[in-house]
């Protein structure tokens, strides 16, 4: 569709359909504004992915039966995941509680986590775009050589070579400091 206008004050429009033919199975969009009429082509990708399990009743990490606290992967830990070990966990995917280190996958864990089958995911462009910006997002805060900011940064021999301290230990002592008067600042957290 096309948009012939001669007088740029008017609010009247005219419209010209046209019609495009394309190899492939991309679809075009028109959307309307008073002041703007642009076409959005959406176009769809289809990834060949190593992927791991998504089930209601076994562990994406462990491959264990899910007992009564089983957890849905965050968003962050699918997106890291992806990133760091080039392995896709569907949405929805479910892990045992224990896994989990202040609502976080544990650097262990993450180790731990292996494809299960290769799995052909279909992405739009605005998913891929997506994925590219949380990908420049990691980039950038991966910069940092560690970070006592993110739990799963550090194994429990790097919290200990760094405070002498256990990361459970760590982490009860920075339960106590948060309810204390120490507030964060522009340079550090609580948690350093």
């Amino acid at each position: 569709m096309v948009v012939i206008n001669d007088d740029a004050n008017s609010d009247s429009y005219e419209f010209m359909d046209i019609q495009v033919k394309t190899d492939d199975s991309s679809c075009l969009t028109t959307v309307e504004n008073p002041t703007l009429i642009t076409t959005i082509n959406h176009q769809v990708v289809k990834l060949q992915l190593n992927a791991t399990s998504s089930s209601h009743t076994k562990c994406c990490v462990c491959r264990e039966n899910l007992r009564d606290h089983a957890v849905k992967i965050s968003s962050r830990d699918r997106d890291f995941i992806f990133f760091s070990r080039n392995i896709w966990i569907p949405e929805g995917a479910r892990c045992c509680s224990g896994h989990l280190i202040n609502n976080l996958l544990s650097k262990e864990v993450v180790d731990q986590i292996k494809p299960f089958s290769i799995r052909y995911q279909e992405l739009s462009s605005s998913d891929v775009q997506l994925l590219l910006s949380k990908a420049q997002t990691l980039f950038k805060n991966g910069k940092k050589i560690f970070s006592l900011d993110d739990p799963r940064d550090l194994n429990d021999d790097e919290y200990c070579l760094l405070t002498s301290l256990s990361r459970d230990s760590f982490n009860d002592f920075v339960q106590i400091i948060s309810s204390s008067a120490i507030r964060p600042s522009c340079n550090r957290s609580i948690r350093t």
